[in-house]
Order: C-alpha cells, then structure tokens, then sequence
C-alpha cells in the first residue's frame, strides 16, 4: 500500500488505477491475483499460470532471461532509504534487500559488498530488519514508504526525502500471447494522460494514510495528537468531576432529606437516634457522674398556638428558640425536631451541682417571650428529663420512646417539669 495490495480479496493501489484505464479503454479485463513472493510470481508466469506480470521492471535483458515481452514504462518506480531515526550510518552498513527483484541485482548488489547484504521475502521483512537491529538500512519505493512504516508500526525508522535510485515499470507479456497484444498496451500506454496517472498516485497515498491505524497518526502528528488527547483527558476529567459532584450533591440532598425537618432545617428525631450512642459515649464524664440526662420541651397550649398563628411560623420561631438555647447553654448539647414539629429532643450533659429543675428552669427564663409574626408572645414549657445510665444506654430507641412518652405526660398533666424515675417507668409499663 498505495503501490499495489490485495484488500477482502481486491486488487487496489496505484498500479490497480493505471491498469483499471486501460481496462476502460481497451475493453479488456485482467484477472488480477495475488502472489506472496517474486520468486512465486516468476514460478507462475514460466509455468504458465499467469499470463502478464503487471509490475516488471524495465529491462529487456531480464525480460529475455524470464521468456516476457515487455511494454514501454507506464509509471516510474523511486527508491528512498529507511534508517533508524537518530542514529548514523556506519562507513559499511548492512542492508535489508528483497529477494528476486531486478531492482535488488540492478541497485543494491552493484551498490554493496555481498558481505553487506541480506535477503529477505517482502519489503515489510526488510523494515523489520532495520527496525530490530539486524540491518542499517532497506531501500523501498517512495509512494510506499510512510504507509510500510506506519502500518507495521515501525516508528523507530524514518524515510529520507532524497530519491536513491529510479527505474521504469512495465508490463510483461508471457512470449506464448500474440506479441501484437504487446503492441496494442504500448499503444494505450502512450495515450495514458500523465495527470490521470499523478491523480491515481496522489488518492492512493492519501487513501493510504486515511488507513493508517490510530497510532501511526499519534506519530505523525505529535503536537495535534497531544492537544487533542489533552482535551479529551480535560473533558473526562470534567465529567468525571461533574459526575462526582452531581453524585455528591444527590447524595447531600438525600441525606438532608432523611435527617432533616424540611421546614425548620433542624436535625430530625431519626439523626437524633444515629448519632446518639456516639454522643452519649462523648459525653463519659458526664454519664459516670450521672449528669446525662436526655430532655424532652415541648410549648404550653400548642394547639391554641397553633391555631392563632400559622403552624410553620410557629415552627420556625420554637427552631430559633433551640438554636439560641445551645449557644446559650454549655449542657445543651445535640436537639432533634419531632416530625410534626411539636417537641424537641435535648442530649443534655449538665454541670456538676446543676440539678435538672435548675435545667428546666433556666429555659423559660431565658425564652419566656417569643416573637410570632411580629407579635412579642409569653409562653410556658412542658419538659421533662430521663437520666441516661450505663444500663439504659445500649438501647436508643428505648431511650427515645420512654423520653416522648414522659414529655406526653407532663404535657397531659399540664406540668411544667417532670423527672423521669423508676416509679414512671413501672407506671408506663
């Protein structure tokens, strides 16, 4: 490839374009096969096997020796050397050749010492050669150069610009056709538009380096080959991070959903339950000293609230409450809201010779007057405090329904404190 090759079958190339003019023209068609070596070839053109060598070099001596007619030159082969990239020429170098080719008896072994020279089946072979070591350099034709180097991936080897060498190639006519068949191509050669010819080369190479696999073009086009795989790294990278954010963004707004009360944006009783044991365990000096008690509040008359003002206003003014309660008060430790926004749970760890009526009581000190819809409103507490001991405290949800329940029923006895003790613990069961 470009200068002719077998693809699913077909014959393509340069030379494929030439002879399917001719074929035009002439109103003839030649069936085109395949040979893996020039040795195969000349085995069947004297065997009689193939009839026409389409690419024969332009000598009428070596056509004699092989029993051909050959046309005059249809197209002009040149040579370029393919070295290592980098690397210098020695004073003697070892040269890859291909076997049974004219160009090889007519060039190289007049060019090099025999003891410089090794053979090999295909041009492909050779640049291999040259690629591994075991050869300095290999001669192959210029239209067909980049497209051996980049389709065998030889990327360590590079092509001079400067032509070395240049023959005809021909058509060889097996002497057992009519020798006028040879006279009719000559006729067709000479009438063959130099341009067309030229055409045919330029879309053969260009279609050839459309073939090259992805790496040949990272090889051949560095520079753009880095910018556009940075872009593509930059691009996935931003996906990756988009996706990431997205994901965490997702993952932030479900948990804010399970763990907090929508309209007040405090922490909900189902966080309160999570984080519990980690913050009873926090709280050791606390629980050792039987200080840790956990707290229900709840507003006096919440109905009545409820029904004068608007039940988020209310809910919004009580959130409030509790954030200023656990700036003010060391011992006001983690608070959850209650669904229904009706109660708020309190982990409280209260300071020695602090009694939890002190507790209770220094709340509606502080917060007896609450602002609603602008309107400065009085209001009493209901609350009640469950002492948390090393016995009690494996068992949250335990914790959590004995704490409502003792709320419940200060709120249902209309009493401002109540003290959770055994005695309430019996009456409940």
């Amino acid at each position: 490839m470009p200068y002719s090759y077998f693809e699913n079958g077909e014959h393509r190339g340069i030379v494929h374009d030439i002879i399917a003019q001719m074929e035009r023209d002439l109103g003839i068609t030649f069936d085109v096969r395949e040979t893996p070596t020039n040795a195969a070839l000349f085995a069947q053109l004297d065997d009689g096997g193939a009839d026409v060598m389409l690419d024969f070099y332009s000598d009428f001596n070596w056509a004699r020796q092989h029993g051909v007619h050959i046309t005059n030159p249809y197209l002009i082969s040149s040579y370029v050397t393919v070295r290592r990239r980098g690397q210098a020429l020695p004073a003697a170098p070892r040269v890859a050749a291909p076997r049974s080719r004219n160009f090889t008896h007519q060039y190289i072994e007049q060019t090099y010492p025999a003891e410089q020279i090794s053979y090999y089946d295909t041009d492909a072979q050779c640049l291999a050669a040259v690629n591994d070591g075991s050869a300095d350099l290999a001669l192959v034709k210029s239209v067909s150069a980049n497209a051996l180097l980049y389709n065998g991936l030889f990327y360590r080897l590079m092509a001079e610009n400067n032509v070395v060498f240049s023959h005809g190639t021909s058509l060889a006519v097996s002497d057992r056709l009519d020798p006028i068949f040879v006279r009719i191509l000559n006729k067709e050669i000479a009438h063959l538009d130099p341009a067309a010819v030229q055409s045919a080369i330029n879309e053969e190479t260009s279609v050839a380096s459309d073939k090259s696999p992805l790496a040949s073009l990272l090889y051949r086009y560095p520079q753009e080959s880095f910018l556009v795989i940075t872009a593509l790294f930059l691009l996935l990278l931003a996906a990756i991070i988009l996706t990431l954010y997205v994901r965490r963004s997702h993952l932030a707004a479900i948990t804010r959903l399970a763990y907090h009360e929508a309209v007040t944006g405090l922490c909900n009783e189902r966080w309160l339950e999570q984080i519990l044991p980690g913050a009873i365990r926090a709280e050791s000096a606390a629980l050792k000293g039987g200080r840790l008690y956990l707290a229900g509040i709840c507003v006096h008359q919440f109905d009545y609230l409820r029904a004068t003002f608007a039940l988020n206003l209310l809910a919004k003014s009580f959130a409030d409450i509790s954030r200023r309660a656990h700036a003010t008060f060391p011992w006001f430790k983690n608070y959850a809201i209650s669904t229904d926004r009706t109660r708020l749970i309190v982990l409280c760890a209260l300071p020695e010779r602090m009694t939890p009526e002190a507790a209770a009581a220094a709340i509606p000190e502080h917060f007896s007057s609450v602002p609603l819809g602008g309107v400065v409103t009085r209001v009493r507490y209901h609350m009640s405090f469950l002492p948390i001991t090393r016995q009690n405290m494996t068992n949250v949800s335990h914790l959590l329904g004995e704490s409502i329940a003792s709320l419940n029923y200060a709120r249902e006895h209309d009493l401002p404190f109540v003290l959770f003790d055994q005695a309430m613990h019996d009456r409940f069961l």
